[in-house]
């Protein structure tokens, strides 16, 4: 638990909080479960992302226009997930639809990357999310060759940068939107070093199957093709025998650009264990509450490590 006075001594989460509480009153709960769950050492991770951003977004109007993203991002989530529970599917069932409406639209720069990147901070599954991935940094040495797929907000990237050990890193995405955004938020902090970092629009499918990763990336993909298999497969082919793929994926949680629609975790267990050893796991609710075992059609947010198998 964290004293909310102290909010002071970090000042750009501070005036994020203010916003956020003021102009978007269906966050409160989810600050009250902030300020009675997280420590300081949350503050500190916040003040952080909440700097770059400030740097990314150098006036008030553009830095309140990237607040308003997230209200909007958040927002319209509660909306979807009402939607998928009332018809038991998301909004669109096909990548062409999403890829159109979402990926290659205004839409990105509109308010999406802008939501997704502040959701780091303010969703709280998000946040323990990040520090899971934080702590395999000893995993990836100075001769690694990593992949980020998709790039989306660049936060795994920037995850990677600040605190990794890597020779190459790769980090792609299907949108120029995403990969113009994420050289943004590492140039702002200062982090980015083209010679060992490249930023490019690519499908991961179009990826040459004779390059191996040490270390992939792939967060929250699964949800939003067609066909999740044939995504596994291409990660097992493009990983290293001895590599770690770190993955992560929603279960019955809306998105505008979310397709595939898995019920509960025994589906995504099931599908992975297919081609990969589930080495550790996240298992986080939407609702904050405690995972039970028999949760389906339930909002949750899964995190995992996987190895090839032996």
């Amino acid at each position: 638990m964290f004293d909310v006075d102290r909010l002071r001594e970090y000042p750009n989460i501070a005036g994020i909080f203010e916003y956020v509480n003021k102009r978007y009153k269906l966050f409160s709960k989810t600050f009250n479960y902030i300020s009675a769950s997280f420590d300081d050492d949350y503050l500190i991770f916040c003040e952080e992302i909440a700097t770059v951003l400030r740097k990314m977004y150098s006036t008030e109007a553009s830095f309140t226009n990237c607040l308003n993203g997230f209200i909007k991002y958040s927002h319209e989530y509660l909306l979807l997930q009402v939607s998928l529970s009332r018809k038991g599917k998301y909004f669109y069932s096909s990548f062409d639809e999403v890829n159109q409406s979402v990926y290659q639209a205004d839409v990105m720069n509109g308010y999406y990357l802008d939501g997704l990147l502040l959701s780091q901070i303010l969703w709280p599954n998000h946040y323990k999310i990040g520090r899971y991935f934080i702590s395999l940094k000893n995993t990836a040495g100075i001769s690694s060759a990593i992949l980020d797929m998709p790039s989306g907000a660049g936060i795994y990237s920037y995850f990677i940068t600040r605190h990794f050990q890597f020779n190459k890193l790769s980090s792609i995405d299907i949108s120029p939107y995403s990969t113009s955004y994420t050289k943004k938020l590492l140039t702002s902090a200062g982090l980015l070093d083209t010679k060992r970092i490249s930023l490019r629009v690519q499908d991961v499918y179009d990826i040459d199957d004779s390059l191996r990763y040490d270390f992939i990336v792939c967060g929250e993909l699964l949800e939003h093709v067609e066909h999740p298999e044939k995504l596994l497969m291409k990660l097992r082919q493009l990983l290293n025998d001895q590599g770690m793929l770190f993955l992560t994926t929603a279960i019955y949680a809306a998105a505008i650009d979310h397709i595939y629609l898995f019920k509960n975790i025994d589906e995504v267990r099931d599908l992975l264990r297919k081609y990969f050893q589930i080495c550790s796991e996240l298992i986080l609710p939407v609702s904050l509450k405690e995972y039970k075992v028999e949760m389906t059609n339930t909002p949750i947010n899964y995190a995992c490590v996987l190895r090839k198998e032996g």
